[in-house]
């Protein structure tokens, strides 16, 4: 027994430290993750030998840093095979971009014990249009600030928000909502009306418009998001957009309810 629990505390540590490279997106040294963890610098040494000698941990011959491998990409790879969301939700993502003229993302919200209320991008569809700031397939942003992650957000339990909460709802810009119960009330409006909007909550200039997908089983599973400047996503446009975004959100849940 007591073997067992030194080799299920072993494999945590091991999860503890992937986790916690892949939510700082950088390289990071054995002193710095054994100081983020609270472990012994010898524990992490060990964890990040094994994690290596895998494939899920590479080291950087130059800096002796560690990133994440290429095992973890293969995995990631055979989860979006699995995950055909993204193949039912194409043909309405690039029509959407072609209407609206502006980026798409499709996003799910990210199982994180660690660090709930991340929204991850899984799918975009780009246009000739310029946009500054456009996350990359695969990463996440907090989701009480974005589009994609309010329209999720709406349809959690009371639990999972009150859990993000207890991690601090962090102010990006001056349009960021920080009060739970504000956001609370936020939540409610966009399950009124079907859609959600990050009003340059996370980017100055940035605005964006957001709807749920849902399975057979009325479960909100991800969400469609069009993205654009204030310059282009003026009031007048914005009765088009959000009619177009909920279409779509509404045409991807239909295909995966069939």
């Amino acid at each position: 027994m007591a073997n067992n629990r030194y080799a299920v505390s072993s494999i945590d540590r091991a999860l503890d430290i992937l986790l916690l490279i892949f939510r700082e997106r950088r390289e990071m040294g054995i002193t710095e993750i054994a100081a983020d963890l609270g472990l012994y610098k010898s524990t992490v040494h060990r964890a990040l030998g094994t994690l290596q000698e895998r494939g899920f941990i590479e080291q950087n011959p130059v800096t002796n840093k560690y990133w994440l491998g290429i095992k973890l990409f293969s995995l990631g790879m055979l989860y979006r095979d699995k995950m055909k969301i993204q193949e039912l939700a194409r043909p309405f993502t690039e029509k959407l971009a072609e209407q609206c003229r502006e980026v798409v993302h499709l996003g799910v919200l990210e199982s994180d014990e660690q660090d709930p209320g991340r929204v991850v991008v899984i799918d975009k569809v780009e246009t000739q249009k310029v946009l500054k700031l456009t996350p990359a397939i695969g990463t996440g942003t907090k989701a009480y600030c974005s589009a994609l992650g309010k329209a999720l957000l709406a349809y959690q339990p009371d639990d999972y928000l009150r859990r993000i909460a207890e991690n601090s709802l962090e102010r990006y810009t001056p349009n960021t909502i920080t009060d739970v119960q504000e956001l609370q009330k936020e939540l409610c409006r966009i399950k009124e009306q079907g859609y959600s909007m990050d009003r340059e909550e996370i980017e100055l200039g940035l605005i964006c418009i957001g709807a749920p997908i849902f399975t057979v089983q009325n479960r909100a599973i991800a969400a469609i998001s069009v993205s654009g400047p204030t310059t282009r996503l003026t009031p007048d446009r914005m009765p088009e957009i959000i009619a177009a975004v909920k279409e779509a959100a509404a045409g991807i849940s239909e295909r995966i309810g069939d």
